[in-house]
């Protein structure tokens, strides 16, 4: 898979937004030219492989492993991803836990979500990841966020 050498963060992010990926997440993956260069080559290569299943969910887990982008080629990504994915947690009980903690700790973004913003979730969805260190279920966590706000 070819990185896209000279396509600019900007362009790329929208190429993302294109394939399906949130505004928040697409940002995120776009921060500099190598890492976004690198997050649409591993994304087009997986939707290559996987067509378009699960692409929000591995643009995700890259907002979680961007050092790995730069050195890493889209392939080995993609088989690093679906290692991660087969170990998933989804336990609704122990996600709910890190729900409630990050909207406790997190009053600005939750105001932001109940006023409408419904793009900052992913921020939400973001902090729980971050304590569950990559591991918990993003569906899961989605649904549990939604139903506690």
């Amino acid at each position: 898979v070819e990185r896209k050498e000279n396509a600019s963060p900007v362009i790329i992010q929208e190429e993302l937004i294109n394939m399906g990926i949130s505004a928040g997440t697409a940002q995120a993956l776009t921060t500099s030219p190598s890492l976004a260069q690198g997050s649409l080559a591993t994304i087009s290569y997986f939707k290559e492989q996987e067509n378009t299943q699960g692409v929000a969910s591995l643009a995700n887990w890259l907002t979680h492993n961007k050092e790995q982008i730069d050195y890493t080629s889209p392939e080995q990504l993609v088989y690093r991803y679906k290692e991660t994915k087969s170990s998933l947690i989804s336990d609704e009980a122990l996600i709910n836990k890190w729900v409630e903690r990050a909207v406790k700790e997190n009053p600005e973004t939750v105001a932001e979500i109940k006023a409408g913003k419904t793009p900052a979730i992913a921020f939400l969805i973001g902090q729980v990841q971050k304590l569950a260190k990559g591991k918990a279920n993003a569906i899961v966590i989605q649904t549990l966020l939604k139903r506690s706000l």
